[in-house]
């Protein structure tokens, strides 16, 4: 049910003893999104995001920012979660980024894993691989900021992916409505992608997340 990767050795009592105070707190995360993931709509995994991370900051350091990658992780364990397979985390051998991809018997997905188009590379946040065919990337944003310049990089990643993979399926979850206008929805569905708004969203996270694996 939990993590499958092993804590970072260390030297230091002190450090190690923060490493697993840490681990525990994820790792308690993770079993509440396992044990009610049929449960759990999308609008309480913004909630989750901005009340036991965003506020809870606030209370020890007087502001949130800094703090990233966390609302990939609760999508991330989410989909771990609903393909349900046993999963074995690897290396990926990539120094610069040091990833980890979790495989299973059918399945292999990643996050800010590098992915080659003939020449080029991108880093979807999440991906999904279905018999070592890649079948659906995700991408995660909080709010849409960046104007029209940042789904228009969306759109063009998007549409090389397509180039490559014709049948690689895409979805785009913003956790907060308002900065998503109708414009920039038009403009990512134009080239496929699925657009998904979790805020005051009661649909199930699942029901959605099963429609990419």
């Amino acid at each position: 049910m939990g993590s499958t990767v092993n804590l970072v050795k260390t030297s230091s009592k002190l450090v190690r003893e923060a490493q697993e105070l840490c681990y525990a707190w994820l790792d308690n995360i993770d079993k509440h999104i396992a044990d009610n993931i049929n449960k759990i709509t999308c609008s309480d995994i913004k909630e989750i995001y901005y009340s036991s991370l965003f506020g809870e900051l606030k209370r020890w350091r007087s502001c949130s920012s800094g703090f990233t990658g966390f609302s990939e992780y609760l999508v991330f364990r989410a989909l771990y979660h609903i393909i349900g397979e046993t999963f074995t985390a690897l290396e990926t051998g990539d120094i610069a980024t040091d990833p980890i991809v979790f495989r299973s018997k059918n399945y292999e997905i990643g996050q800010s894993v590098k992915i080659k188009l003939d020449g080029n590379k991108r880093s979807p946040d999440i991906y999904v691989k279905r018999d070592g065919n890649l079948i659906s990337i995700i991408q995660i944003k909080l709010v849409t900021g960046g104007g029209k310049s940042q789904i228009t990089e969306e759109v063009e990643t998007f549409k090389l992916f397509k180039k490559f993979y014709p049948e690689v399926k895409g979805l785009f979850i913003v956790f907060i409505k308002e900065s998503f206008t109708k414009e920039k929805e038009q403009k990512l569905r134009t080239v496929g992608y699925q657009t998904l708004i979790l805020e005051n969203n009661k649909t199930s996270i699942s029901s959605i997340l099963k429609q990419f694996i």
